[in-house]
């Protein structure tokens, strides 16, 4: 199988804007030294560890493609037990295999005054991939390749005669892998690794006569998935302050404890609910003795997630404010990514409360497609190879998944 994204220069216009904030797909970084931007920047470049003269406009076209196999044994329960209620029935056993490579491109023009400070970021790019950030930084492309996990299955045949297809499964999977948070838009293989249970049904209706060399038929399966929950560290922004995960945090009464990056302090351990994911596809087949077409719609949704984070969590920090080197940190705590607020009267230590839970969760998506295959098949005494291949291309609604598009194929043995 192979997939990949839709071209970069749509995705920099509709996809850009799921990762950055205010509905845009470019963002200004200025300095608090340059007072003609101050009213219309969209990032403090103070808090990315930028000079207060700096200035510049960052983008980014997201970009992913996956390519992989899977394995997959049927064995039919009826060869092996002679018992009623398990004839019709076999057993799947799939393994799937992944890489994946996701890069967000992040881009940077128009660069004034640029850092000199040794230890300090020069420009955007380096800002966003600075060492002592633990999470959600922007480094090019992150890639992973592995077994994503086991899927089981029973399956009972109700229907299989004169292209008449009726069939029902049920099973569950095991995750091999977690998500890693170190990066933005990390590349990940499977699903979270969250275990879940998978039922679906897949059916055939035949247009054409039974006797006839050449058929028309009607198909539609139905995929759906409960994944359980699992833990997962998540990076949170505050409350009605998007991008506030890079701001800069200190402890109180902690002159050493200075300029601590908000991707440390606001990934947090939590408990992610991903509830559903719903696979849909229907479509016209035609087939004759050899070989067989299809063509069809794919529907592919998954629910929104809900994230909540340790309850036992304790905050000790607080938004840093201004203050000399070596003298008592402060706090502002109306501060926002564009700008640094007043000092508080007194020190104002973050909550559990200020947390946006919904900031750490991935939207619902909806994702349309269109598909194309067909297949050959072949008898040879109690021996049958088959062999096809088939591609597709999906769009989804709103902006949250990427468009792609991809291809697949396949090889068979049954005996």
């Amino acid at each position: 199988m192979y997939q990949h994204s839709c071209d970069a220069t749509q995705g920099n216009k509709k996809f850009a804007k799921y990762f950055l904030i205010n509905n845009k797909s470019t963002l200004l970084v200025s300095g608090d030294a340059n007072t003609n931007e101050v009213s219309i920047r969209d990032v403090r470049a103070e808090w990315l560890g930028l000079p207060s003269n700096f200035s510049g406009f960052l983008t980014l076209c997201p970009e992913q493609h996956q390519a992989g196999f899977w394995l997959e044994y049927n064995q039919d329960f009826g060869t092996l037990f002679d018992l009623p209620f398990l004839r019709n029935s076999h057993v799947s056993i799939i393994i799937p295999y992944v890489h994946a490579e996701n890069n967000l491109h992040l881009s940077q023009s128009n660069i004034q005054n640029p850092g000199t400070n040794p230890g300090m970021p020069r420009d955007i790019l380096e800002a966003f991939r600075q060492p002592n950030w633990h999470n959600s930084k922007i480094d090019g492309k992150t890639a992973i390749s592995q077994f994503t996990e086991v899927r089981i299955q029973f399956w009972r045949c109700f229907m299989d005669e004169d292209d008449w297809q009726l069939a029902y499964y049920s099973g569950f999977i095991i995750p091999t892998n977690k998500p890693n948070p170190t990066f933005l838009f990390n590349a990940v293989a499977g699903n979270g690794g969250q275990a879940g249970i998978n039922a679906g049904v897949v059916l055939q209706v035949p247009f054409t006569l039974p006797d006839a060399c050449q058929r028309i038929m009607w198909f539609m399966d139905l995929d759906a998935t409960f994944r359980f929950h699992n833990h997962q560290w998540r990076t949170y922004d505050l409350r009605d302050r998007p991008w506030s995960r890079f701001l800069l945090f200190t402890s109180q009464n902690n002159p050493n404890n200075i300029n601590i990056p908000g991707v440390n302090v606001l990934t947090l351990h939590s408990k992610v609910r991903s509830y559903a994911l719903v696979d849909f596809a229907t479509g016209l087949r035609y087939r004759n003795d050899l070989f067989t077409l299809e063509i069809g719609y794919t529907m592919w949704a998954h629910s929104k997630e809900h994230v909540k984070p340790d309850c036992r969590l304790i905050f000790d920090k607080g938004i840093q404010g201004n203050f000399s080197p070596g003298a008592q940190p402060q706090s502002a705590n109306f501060s926002t990514i564009a700008r640094q607020a007043p000092n508080d009267p007194v020190f104002v230590q973050l909550e559990k409360s200020d947390i946006n839970i919904h900031s750490a969760a991935t939207p619902g998506a909806l994702v349309n497609g269109l598909t194309i295959a067909g297949g050959l098949q072949y008898s040879c005494g109690l021996v049958t190879l088959g062999a096809g291949m088939g591609g597709f291309v999906e769009w989804s609604r709103l902006n949250s998944p990427l468009d792609s598009w991809g291809l697949w194929g396949k090889c068979t043995i049954s005996f």
